[in-house]
């Protein structure tokens, strides 16, 4: 269980920074509700 979390912690990163990193620009369609929060 503790080695799921740590991987889910991970993934969840990887996958934040892959999107950040591969659409740089359409941020505002990015899955992140804490992101979107604030509206440009």
């Amino acid at each position: 269980v503790h080695y799921k979390d740590v991987y889910d912690n991970l993934f969840e990163s990887i996958r934040e920074v892959s999107l950040r990193v591969v659409n740089p620009g359409p941020l505002k369609i990015s899955p992140l509700p804490k992101k979107e929060n604030k509206p440009k």
